[in-house]
């Protein structure tokens, strides 16, 4: 039997197919390793850049941390130097405030004895013989004209403010005189506490106190 082809296209020859595949395999095999060469270029950059990054960042921080660190090396330096100065000015202060308190206690006996001997002059009929102290008192022995010249004698120095008790001890006439009347007087009187000073001075002296209990 004669078969014609009508559509004019020659069927192609068995065997003759397998070259053809064997070049498509070949083509496919350089395909895939030009994408897996592609992809291992594209992770070894994508690792450099990370650590890339790392490091500057690294580089970074350890730049800042010594930075920190002078600056706080600078700052213990200047509290030391600071410290030792405010130790010199307290020391300073310590012995402003010692000397005042010296001076205090020097002039504290002189100022009361001033005001003692005033209230005597203002006390007509009356003379001291002696002045005891005996620290938070004083004793004052003496001579009045009369009783009333020695009452006289202790209300004036209640009202000196020197004093906040002022008593009798005692009382006697004095025999040995002869010609006139004498009385012999001891008196008791305890001191009155130092008036706070008013303003800078008691800020002055406030301050002075707690300079000294810390030494």
């Amino acid at each position: 039997m004669i078969r014609i082809n009508l559509l004019g296209v020659t069927k192609p020859k068995k065997g003759k197919r397998a070259p053809a595949m064997a070049m498509e395999g070949a083509e496919g095999g350089r395909g895939g390793l030009f994408v897996g060469l592609i992809l291992l270029g594209l992770f070894a950059a994508g690792n450099y850049y990370y650590y890339h990054r790392l490091d500057s960042q690294t580089a970074a921080l350890n730049q800042q941390l010594a930075h920190e660190r002078a600056e706080g090396q600078r700052l213990a330096d200047v509290k030391a130097k600071w410290d030792e100065k405010e130790a010199q000015y307290e020391n300073a202060q310590r012995r402003v405030c010692i000397i005042n308190d010296l001076k205090s206690a020097q002039t504290g006996p002189v100022t009361l004895l001033t005001q003692v001997a005033d209230t005597v002059n203002m006390t007509d009929g009356v003379w001291l013989r002696s002045m005891q102290d005996q620290g938070g008192a004083i004793e004052l022995k003496g001579n009045g004209l009369s009783v009333h010249a020695i009452a006289n004698f202790m209300a004036d120095l209640q009202k000196s403010g020197a004093f906040t008790r002022v008593e009798i001890k005692e009382a006697f006439q004095d025999e040995s005189v002869k010609d006139m009347q004498v009385f012999v007087f001891t008196l008791d009187c305890d001191k009155a506490p130092p008036a706070p000073q008013p303003g800078q001075q008691g800020q002055q002296q406030a301050e002075c106190a707690k300079l000294l209990q810390k030494s």
